[in-house]
């Protein structure tokens, strides 16, 4: 019996409930359900998937532009007993307040979340005061320029189990001579009181990394907007992918990241994907609860006989070292 099922690029996938069952509708073992790019996926085909599957418990849904909010809600108040794993994204007819809106049906029950950062909707409107109640992780893409504060306005101020968040930026800060607002909104996370894990993905950023034409700001800059509010944060762990300047091929860790995280008082984990200067790197040995440091993934150390100040064998070696002294007294 099929149980998962991945569909990209598809037509037809569904004909609707004014039609006997046909396509994915006719899955009634599916409990994972993954639709990309179906231009001609409407709410009654929707409708009629969440009939022929009432086992599904994960769905996710990607540029798909015919859906609009009263075919999620009723997708979701269809599988109200099962779902508790959405995503949604790129759908031009849901935007964070409606997509949330959507999912009022299984607000109570869904356990892990993605949605856009798009707040057109949000001017004007009074605070929505909903509880989250089992939300343990919480995914979002947010434009680069654009600020987390809305999301408690949005309807996701009240999330008691949430423990995990990932924030995914993307953009180009070259188009943009200087952020819209002092902070990117990470000081918002605070009214999640056992929020612990962020990944920070800012990989798909791209600016100056070095020397910025007059009057735009370079990646150092943008760094301090995005970080700005970590300090009283809650967390524990964090994730970071760094911005690029794709003209230079540097993506690395600049001074106010070193500042900024070196001040968050309960983080115990770092993982640093980018590279990173060796006096940057001591910065973060200020931080008395930081036990657990790494540069991973698309990191690579410069070779030895390299005269940049980048991250070598031996600099990783001397961090480490420093990390681990019995001088620093780490909590456990």
């Amino acid at each position: 019996m099929l149980k998962s099922l991945k569909l990209g690029q598809f037509q037809g996938i569904c004909r609707g409930i004014a039609s006997p069952p046909d396509g994915v509708a006719l899955c009634q073992g599916l409990e994972s359900l993954s639709i990309k790019n179906c231009t001609d996926l409407t709410d009654k085909a929707l409708i009629a998937i969440s009939h022929g599957c009432h086992r599904l418990s994960k769905f996710e849904v990607l540029g798909c532009k015919q859906l609009t909010r009263k075919g999620m809600w009723e997708f979701t108040h269809n599988l109200r007993k099962t779902l508790v794993d959405v995503k949604i994204s790129y759908c031009k007819n849901l935007n964070a307040v409606s997509s949330l809106q959507a999912l009022e049906p299984i607000r109570d029950r869904i356990e892990k979340l993605h949605i856009d950062c798009v707040w057109a909707s949000i001017i004007g409107e009074e605070k929505s005061l909903k509880n989250w109640s089992k939300l343990q992780y919480l995914s979002l893409w947010i434009a680069v320029g654009e600020s987390l504060n809305p999301l408690s306005l949005s309807g996701l101020n009240d999330c008691p189990s949430l423990e995990e968040i990932q924030i995914k930026v993307q953009g180009d800060c070259r188009d943009q001579p200087k952020p819209f607002m002092d902070a990117f909104g990470l000081s918002c996370l605070t009214c999640y009181p056992n929020l612990t894990r962020m990944i920070l993905d800012c990989s798909g950023v791209t600016g100056y990394a070095l020397t910025a034409p007059v009057g735009h700001t370079d990646l150092s800059l943008w760094e301090r907007f995005f970080l700005s509010g970590i300090q009283n944060s809650t967390l524990n762990e964090v994730n970071y992918w760094t911005a690029q300047d794709v003209d230079v091929n540097q993506r690395c860790l600049f001074l106010p990241a070193a500042g900024l995280l070196a001040q968050c008082g309960r983080l115990r984990k770092l993982f640093i994907h980018g590279t990173a200067n060796e006096h940057l790197m001591m910065f973060l040995l200020g931080n008395p609860t930081l036990r657990d440091v790494q540069l991973r993934e698309d990191y690579c150390p410069a070779p030895d006989n390299d005269t940049i100040t980048e991250m070598r064998v031996g600099s990783c070696c001397r961090f480490e070292d420093a990390l681990n002294s019995s001088s620093r007294h780490v909590p456990d």
